[in-house]
């Protein structure tokens, strides 16, 4: 009976090895061998970087004086030309201010002129023809004492005489002093008020001219043609001087501010051509060129990332755009065209070697070969295949192959 079991087992055991490599369909069968044509095709190498998109040409609005806003003439979005008035301040203090001022000026003018021509200048004259009649009087007075000391002399004068002729040319010459010492003091006082009245009026036009350029100010005008594509303010605020008020942009044309990382900048050149993909608005892609690069920016520690500007080319704006939104650029910094190319991962290394398999009728045989460009997807190919070769896939992952997946009886026994 013994011997009847172990008879039976050995011939179970032969009859499935039998199967198993007799019967059983091959992992060739099962699994067949799947190829690529090599063919010519385009390979670029890109580096993508991302980025926002503004107006080429934009301004931010300043006023010079601040005030209340009495009118607002723009709205946001609203096209305008250079010069345009922005909106208008409140001036009604400022004009009361310059009523006052102006009736202050014309005052002064008054006064100084009445300094020039009236009274003040009449004081100088009176004294003036003092200090000459005080001249004509000690003239006289000396010609006096010269014809009594000579009839002295000749004895038909006695000293008494001499001596009242010299006392008279004394009280003469001191009546000059005090006279051109008058005409002095009348002169200086003339002077002074005449100083002190133009400085007056000098300060009043002053005062006067600041208002009014205060009120020629108090209006803000566009300093370009474009849109606004901010207003800051409303009409009834208070608003500080220096203060930013609006933002006017021309939209027709557009600058994207890209963000490249320091690794990649050294392969891009003001002049490249850049595609721009605006995230908002879909997959629409602009053509731009790099007009501005090597700003550096630190975006996150410790990266840091370098702005590279590039000018959307075209007349016209795209549909949709707007200040600020978010883009996606693509740089193409070498390319290989009509060059032969297959998949990057048929791609093997062996002993230092890049090798593919390459399937010749039933025959599939190990090919070294030369590569290029490479995009991620496809690699250019330089030396080892010609178009038309058929280049071995890679199974997809987690297939059975022939070398892991035996199966049935034979994988149980490892045979």
């Amino acid at each position: 009976m013994r011997n009847w079991l172990i008879a039976l087992f050995v011939l179970a055991v032969g009859g499935g090895a039998f199967w198993w490599f007799g019967l059983r369909p091959s992992a060739a069968q099962a699994a067949p061998v799947k190829t690529i044509q090599v063919k010519l095709g385009d390979v670029q190498s890109i580096v993508n970087a991302p980025g926002q998109i503004f107006p080429r040409n934009q301004t931010t609005v300043y006023t010079k004086n601040g005030g209340m806003v009495a009118k607002l003439l723009v709205k946001a979005g609203q096209e305008v030309e250079e010069g345009d008035v922005l909106l208008r301040f409140d001036t009604s203090a400022l004009q009361t201010q310059v009523a006052s001022l102006k009736t202050q000026v014309a005052a002064a003018e008054a006064g100084l002129k009445d300094l020039q021509l009236g009274s003040r200048s009449s004081d100088v004259r009176l004294a003036q023809d003092g200090v000459k009649q005080a001249n004509l009087e000690v003239t006289q007075a000396t010609r006096q004492l010269t014809l009594i000391q000579a009839d002295f002399k000749l004895g038909v004068a006695a000293a008494q005489q001499v001596e009242a002729a010299r006392n008279a040319l004394q009280r003469a010459s001191s009546a000059l002093e005090s006279a051109r010492l008058r005409a002095t003091q009348a002169t200086q006082t003339q002077t002074l008020a005449v100083s002190n009245a133009k400085a007056q009026l000098e300060v009043a036009r002053f005062q006067l001219k600041s208002l009014n350029e205060q009120i020629a100010t108090a209006v803000v005008s566009s300093p370009m043609t474009g849109s606004v594509i901010e207003l800051q303010v409303a009409k009834g605020q208070a608003v500080a001087a220096s203060s930013a008020v609006a933002q006017i942009a021309d939209l027709s044309s557009w600058v994207v501010q890209n963000r490249v990382a320091e690794s990649d900048l050294p392969s891009l050149q003001v002049g490249m051509p850049v595609t721009i993909v605006v995230n908002a608005i879909g997959d629409t892609e602009l053509e731009a060129k790099i007009i501005q690069m090597g700003q550096v920016q630190k975006f996150k520690d410790p990266l840091y990332y370098y702005q590279v500007d590039a000018l959307i080319l075209g007349k016209e704006a795209p549909e949709g755009i707007s200040p600020g939104l978010s883009t996606t650029a693509t740089f193409v910094t070498e390319e290989a065209t009509e060059v032969p190319i297959v998949p990057v991962n048929v791609l093997q290394s062996q002993n230092g070697k890049t090798i593919v398999e390459v399937k010749s009728g039933e025959e599939v045989r190990k090919v070294v070969v030369e590569t290029g460009l490479d995009d991620g997807t496809n690699v250019e190919i330089k030396k080892g295949l010609k178009v038309g070769d058929l280049v071995v896939l890679p199974p997809p992952p987690g297939s059975a192959t022939p070398q892991n997946s035996p199966g049935g009886l034979g994988g149980i026994i490892k045979f």
